[in-house]
Parts: structure tokens; sequence; C-alpha cells
């Protein structure tokens, strides 16, 4: 895979996330970690992904449900801060490792779920402060470890009140959020790895014009499609990368 595939892999990942509010950062991230040292990989994932959910939060600003990012960001916030106390990075076989986990273990915790709204508990509903403390502090350990941490944030959103488009705004901007942490992160922890990027200029100005149009393929496809598929076509699609991504782990 050469560099200059990542912009057409940013424009389809860009277009993923856009239409079902995760799964794209999650394939992103696997094919940067292809390319690039993990921490390098995070970081590049960052910049472009901030891109494309700030982009993507910014069109759906209006459908964003507020009381949701106060808590969230606090708690994340006070994580990121907990975490560069530790300063941990993986490497690539615990990267894809991690990957898998994150993908397979949000699909699993989302099956097991109770199917009704009334009898799932406040800390697994993004609606909740106690949910959305609970999914910040989740979601930012996998993000400054695994990179991407979309399957676990979908779990907190499948049984809230939100209709589709204020959950992919609303998703957007924690997103957004996250990669923010991401970057200043690995600054921190590993700052000689942003140096590295250099030659990687021009592919990622091509990447992140990628990201705005595959944002606005994404979102015409999510207006046409129902909640019910929208519901569903998340499970099947990150159970299928997360175990990809194990077996990708094992054999590194």
């Amino acid at each position: 895979m050469t560099l200059w595939l990542i912009p057409l892999f940013v424009l389809i990942t860009s277009a993923i996330s856009a239409a079902l509010g995760m799964a794209g950062g999650l394939l992103l991230m696997g094919a940067l970690g292809l390319v690039a040292p993990p921490a390098l990989a995070l970081a590049l994932h960052g910049f472009l992904q901030l891109m494309a959910n700030g982009y993507r939060a910014y069109l759906l600003r209006s459908f964003a449900a507020r009381s949701i990012l106060g808590p969230y960001a606090l708690a994340a916030l006070l994580c990121t801060a907990a975490m560069f106390g530790l300063q941990v990075m993986a490497d690539r076989k615990q990267l894809y490792l991690l990957l898998g986990l994150v993908a397979v273990g949000g699909s699993l915790l989302a099956h097991v779920l109770p199917s009704s709204l009334e009898r799932t508990p406040r800390f697994l509903r993004a609606d909740r402060w106690q949910g959305a403390v609970t999914c910040a502090a989740l979601v930012t350990i996998a993000t400054l470890t695994a990179g991407v941490a979309g399957p676990l944030l979908d779990v907190f959103f499948l049984r809230t009140n939100l209709d589709r488009h204020a959950t992919v705004a609303t998703k957007a901007m924690t997103q957004s959020l996250s990669h923010i942490i991401k970057i200043a992160y690995v600054g921190m922890v590993a700052p000689r790895v942003l140096l590295a990027a250099e030659g990687w200029a021009p592919v990622l100005i091509v990447a992140m014009a990628a990201t705005l149009v595959g944002s606005h393929i994404g979102g015409h496809v999510l207006d046409r499609m129902g909640e019910r598929l929208f519901r569903r076509a998340t499970r099947s699609v990150v159970l299928g990368i997360g175990l990809l991504y194990l077996t990708r782990g094992l054999l590194v």
C-alpha cells in the first residue's frame, strides 16, 4: 500500500463514518498501522479524523445533544491526565490486538444490552450523565492505546432517546475532542514521532480534502437510511473488522 492510496482510503472511511457514525476510523487506523510506526499512526489518524469528525460535527451541529458534551469533556480530560502519568504507547502487535479487542468487545457489549430503553442502566446510556462519564473514560483509554474507540462509543448511544442525526452529530463532537487529546498525548509522550511526519505533508493535505468529500457523500447516505438499518449495520460491520484485526495482531 503506497502513501498515495491513503487519500482514497480516507475518502471511503469518511463516507462510512458519516453514514454510520463509526467504523470508518477503525478501518483507517488499521491502514495507517501498516505504513507507519504505531505512535506516528496515532498522530496521523488524529489529524485526519479530526478533520473528518470536526467537519461532520459542524455540518450537523444543530442536531447535537449538548447536555452530553459537558460531563463527557470533563471526564475525558481527567482520564487523559491519568493516562499521561502512565505514558503508555503500544507496539504494532499490541496495536492490532487492541484494535481487535475494542471492535469485538464493543460489538459483544452491544448485543448483550437490554432490548428496552427503560431496562438499560444509566451508566450505559450516553444521554444520562453517568453514562456520559463512563463513556468518556473508556473511550479516552481506548483512544490513547488503540487509537480508536468508535465501537465502545457506540455502545453508549444504542439505547438513548436520540435519533440517528443527533447520534451521529453528538458522536462526531465527542470524537473530535478525542482526536485533539490523542494528538496532544502523542506530542507529550513521543514528541520525536511528530517530527517524522514531515514527509507526509502532501499526502495529508490531499487526504484532508478527501475527508470533506467523504463526509458529504456519507451525509447523503445517512439521510436515505432508515433507523432500523442504521442500528443494525454498525454491529455486523464492526464485529467483522474486529475479528480481522485480532487475527492480524496474532500473526504480526
